[in-house]
């Protein structure tokens, strides 16, 4: 089971980007998020993606965790897990956030 390091940043109110190297490509998952109360901005490069099989990384996926003031864990629908530590408050308190996504290779 591949683990492997990087960054997610608030690219939007309601949305996130992962950025991974997986196979010397950069592998790019950005998520839109749920609901009407919006990210607080917040970085982050204590980040990991746990994932069994490349072909995992497709499209059109939907995700599912916890995301608080400090830490977050996004379960993505085909089992990859996202998850790390934030620079700065992704929301003012310890909720569940859902949304869908994509992954694009470069």
């Amino acid at each position: 089971m591949p683990v492997v390091p990087g960054n997610l940043i608030r690219s939007g109110p309601h949305q996130v980007t992962a950025l991974f190297v997986i196979h010397n490509q950069q592998a790019t998952f950005t998520g839109s998020v749920n609901g009407d109360a919006p990210l607080q901005f917040f970085t982050t490069n204590d980040v990991t993606l746990t994932y069994n099989e490349d072909s995992e990384l497709g499209p059109d996926r939907t995700f599912e965790g916890p995301f608080g003031m400090h830490d977050f864990e996004l379960t993505l629908d085909n089992g990859a897990v996202i998850k790390g530590k934030l620079n700065g408050h992704g929301i003012n308190s310890t909720s569940t956030i859902s949304g869908s996504g994509s992954w694009a290779l470069s």
